[in-house]
């Protein structure tokens, strides 16, 4: 099946029958055009047996996401479908019962969840492979496949298989082969191939998918078999369409399959779908558990661009932007065996000392020391998201350095807290200052710390996203948030959330950042000293924007709660907001005037329905207020491209625009069996293109495909912006 026939058109639920044609409440419908100023949507049914396409009122269309919409789609008669969407407490049960989870059956029994996708001897949908724990032996009666109609989630834990436990790993009512379940001790059994039975689930040449969190990528099986050294999974040696995978098929010192060179991986059975049970024209849906699920958000099916958006968003919140089912890397070699690491002496590659190590680029001479290759930090095992992110930190700013150094709590931190905080400080920070190069080992190290606490799987060899790294090392090191917002809510990230405005053709992160806090309503209780913003962007699929301007200074006076903001028409104290007078092309500053421009601009036929309100200024802020407006400076930018991050670094050469590029995998020694070559490059083209400079250059620009006339760098810079990251120098100082 050809990947440029996915799509991602927004899925909704019939809210009542309709007559002509007849569609009962309940039906779900897939919206293939919708025009704002029609009252009508062009909508194709998603159920079996009747694709017929109609026009339909919006009023009584109700938007869900991509899963629900599979997880619902099983659901008979259809109007049970309206009862679980009315329900919210089970709407959000969808995304969190999966693998182990323990469920209520009909309302009757207690059961395992031993299997959540689609079951094709059932046919579309993602229906639940449910183990009974009704004290019957029976496997075939214990293990039924069951819609979400017939479960709920049971209060509780989820349970561990011991090595015993015989797990299914995917439907079927015929007894399982004797290959699938691991029960010989041996570290090796080559001639185990599951793919040679005739009950096998997949066999050698059969076309897969695997649901990545970029969207689906199909491939051919190569080899079942199992991995007992890492797994008690059955494995699938699979040879992708595209570039996802590492190596060509060898795993350690075995070749388990052929395959061209970057496009072999060993995933889980469980992580893979079969091509044609595949729902084709359904956008690519993530199985995996679930931690967090949004449920305030307006389900009325809203304009295309929004509502695209605000799909991924739901997704990335209830999801963590993670996967089931990731790729195990083949090429694996033990971590203390990874060749080409640079050798270092014990005072060098394993510093035991927390003095202070100055930053990186301080003058002329220390940038050109910095750059050049086996500089910075060397990647390993899809180690590029926290590579790039540990190097935007940490590199050339010191502002973070108070996670390195603070004490142990013992009444509050967690036991492993001075473990993790050593590594990261001594064997990566320190390291990569001292010497500009961080052997993958150390970086395994924290790696595996960070894995052994379980907040997020997989970080030894999974890939993930800086957000991810982030999220499970400030949890570790109990890192207060950066930001309080007007909502009582705390975070150390700020995404944005916004839906495309065609005014802005090519905006600035300043532009979206004030969109944002628009369409959110929410502003800063105080000034951070540290800002991480994450674009409105999850992989190619998802980029709002072709092209994003960082923005070198952030001013964020308008966004602050009880800042002194200025009257966006005389320039005097402002003591009035209007959010109605919000211009995204002008941003925040055009909502604050003071009383009298606020009459005189609101005169206008048009904005006399605008409602105003006061703004309350705290009095320990009118003194100092006046002088100055708050604005923080950009210090780094990690970029995303086909799944590989790199990063952009401001050095604090004085009185200079001085900035350089990093990438952990620059370049490979030794093929297959070799390591990664990490180098940093000095952007000599810095001032051209950040700022109101790149901004002007770009929109000179005539070609529609700017992207392929930029040079390399800039590109990366300007078209794959995942996270800027900003500092305020003078709340820095007081902190």
């Amino acid at each position: 099946m050809n990947r440029t026939t996915q799509s991602h058109k927004p899925k909704v639920l019939l809210d009542r029958d309709i007559q002509n044609p007849r569609f009962d409440a309940g039906t779900l419908f897939e919206v293939l055009a919708d025009d704002p100023y029609e009252s009508k949507v062009k909508v194709q049914s998603l159920d079996p047996g009747d694709s017929g396409v109609i026009l339909c009122n919006r009023e009584i269309l109700r938007e869900v996401t991509s899963l629900e919409a599979l997880v619902l789609l099983p659901v008979k008669p259809v109007r049970n479908r309206l009862k679980i969407y009315r329900d919210q407490e089970w709407l959000k049960e969808i995304p969190v019962i999966s693998e182990n989870k323990r469920v209520v059956v009909k309302d009757k029994f207690e059961g395992i969840v031993k299997f959540k996708g689609v079951v094709r001897e059932y046919g579309p949908g993602i229906r639940f492979i449910v183990e009974i724990q009704d004290g019957t032996n029976d496997p075939i009666k214990r293990k039924q496949c069951f819609s979400i109609q017939d479960l709920r989630l049971l209060e509780g834990r989820e349970i561990y298989h011991g090595h015993n436990s015989v797990v299914p790993r995917l439907p079927s009512k015929k007894k399982l082969s004797s290959g699938i379940t691991r029960c010989d001790p041996a570290p090796w059994h080559p001639e185990r191939h599951f793919c040679e039975s005739d009950s096998a689930p997949l066999r050698i040449n059969d076309r897969v998918v695997w649901v990545s969190d970029h969207g689906p990528e199909y491939g051919t099986v190569r080899w079942l078999g199992h991995l007992h050294d890492t797994s008690e999974d059955l494995m699938v040696g699979v040879e992708f369409d595209n570039q996802v995978g590492t190596g060509t098929g060898k795993y350690r010192d075995r070749q388990l399959f052929e395959a061209q060179l970057g496009h072999a991986s060993l995933i889980p059975l469980l992580g893979l779908l079969k091509a044609d049970d595949y729902l084709g024209e359904q956008a690519p849906v993530d199985y995996g558990n679930s931690c967090f699920y949004t449920s305030h958000i307006d389900r009325r099916l809203k304009l295309p661009a929004s509502s695209h958006f605000q799909e991924f968003y739901e997704d990335k919140q209830k999801h963590g932007g993670s996967s089931r089912g990731l790729p195990q890397p083949l090429n694996a070699q033990a971590e203390a065996k990874v060749s080409g690491e640079r050798r270092q002496t014990s005072e060098k590659g394993n510093c035991t000392t927390n003095n202070y190590v100055s930053v990186l680029g301080e003058t002329d001479a220390d940038v050109v020391e910095l750059c050049g290759v086996n500089r910075g930090i060397q990647g390993h095992h899809n180690s590029c998201y926290l590579d790039a992110t540990l190097f935007a930190m940490f590199s050339c700013t010191n502002l973070f350095d108070d996670i390195l150094n603070r004490a142990r709590d013992p009444d509050s931190d967690i036991p492993q807290y001075e473990k993790i905080q050593e590594v990261l400080r001594d064997d990566i920070v320190n390291t990569l200052r001292r010497d500009r190069y961080v052997p993958s080992k150390n970086v395994m190290k924290l790696r595996q710390l960070l894995d052994d606490l379980g907040c997020v799987s997989g970080l030894t060899t999974e890939e993930k996203d800086p957000e991810e790294f982030l999220n499970s090392l400030f949890h570790a090191l109990s890192v207060k948030p950066f930001l309080k917002l007007s909502s009582q809510q705390e975070t150390h990230l700020y995404q944005l959330f916004v839906a495309k405005n065609e005014k802005l053709e090519i905006p600035t992160v300043q532009q979206l950042f004030h969109q944002s806090i628009y369409e959110c309503k929410l502003k800063f209780q105080r000034a951070p000293k540290a800002l991480i913003i994450q674009m409105p962007r999850c992989g190619k699929q998802f980029k709002l924007y072709d092209h994003i301007v960082p923005s070198l200074k952030l001013d964020i006076t308008d966004a602050l709660e009880d800042a002194y903001r200025f009257c966006y028409v005389c320039g005097r104290q402002a003591t009035l907001e209007c959010w109605e007078c919000f211009r995204p092309e002008v941003g925040l500053e055009c909502t604050s005037y003071c009383d009298s421009c606020s009459k005189t601009v609101h005169q206008h036929k048009d904005r006399t329905d605008h409602k105003q309100e006061p703004l309350l200024i705290k009095d320990s802020l009118r003194m100092d207020a006046p002088l100055r407006r708050e604005v923080m400076d950009l210090f780094a930018v990690v970029c995303i491209e086909t799944s590989h991050y790199v990063c952009f670094v401001k050095c604090p050469v004085k009185n200079k625009h001085t900035w350089c590029f990093f990438d952990s995998m620059a370049d490979r020694e030794g093929g297959e069996d070799g390591h990664n070559i990490p180098k940093v490059d000095n952007y000599i083209d810095a001032d051209t293109w950040f700022g109101p400079k790149g901004l002007d250059k770009l929109s000179e620009m005539i070609r529609d495909d700017k992207s392929k006339i930029l040079p390399g760098m800039t590109r990366r810079l300007l078209s794959d912006a995942y996270m800027c990251m900003y500092e305020n120098k003078f709340v820095k100082q007081y902190e």
